[in-house]
């Protein structure tokens, strides 16, 4: 399973990625290359984030498909609109995660 969080900037990306089965750390900024070689060896296994289904699904996608702009991409998303993306390696299925803290549930989708 890989637990995977995305910052984005006006002019950067970066996403933390930890996979739970080696037990490592990935942290990749700005670098669309590597990102990709890093989801081609892990897409067969389970990604999960906290709000990935609202927010960081589409920051990958968009990177993934080759976007430009991934702070516009990520604005429109978040203005209601559907981020429409075409091709196999576009084609990635996330899974948000609930957390709780100190007795107080987040939300489970």
């Amino acid at each position: 399973m890989i637990f995977y969080d995305f910052e984005v900037f006006r002019y950067d990306w970066l996403v933390v990625l930890i996979d739970l089965n080696a037990r490592k750390e990935t942290v990749i900024i700005n670098d669309p290359d590597k990102l990709k070689r890093f989801y081609e060896e892990h897409k067969g296994v389970i990604w999960a984030g906290y709000n990935s289904r609202n927010y960081d699904q589409y920051i990958l996608k968009a990177i993934l498909c080759g976007f430009d702009e991934v702070y516009t991409a990520v604005l429109k998303n978040a203005d209601g609109d559907t981020l429409e993306v075409e091709g196999d390696e576009c084609d990635f299925k996330a899974m948000a995660v609930a957390i709780e803290i100190a007795g107080t549930t987040v939300e489970r989708r």
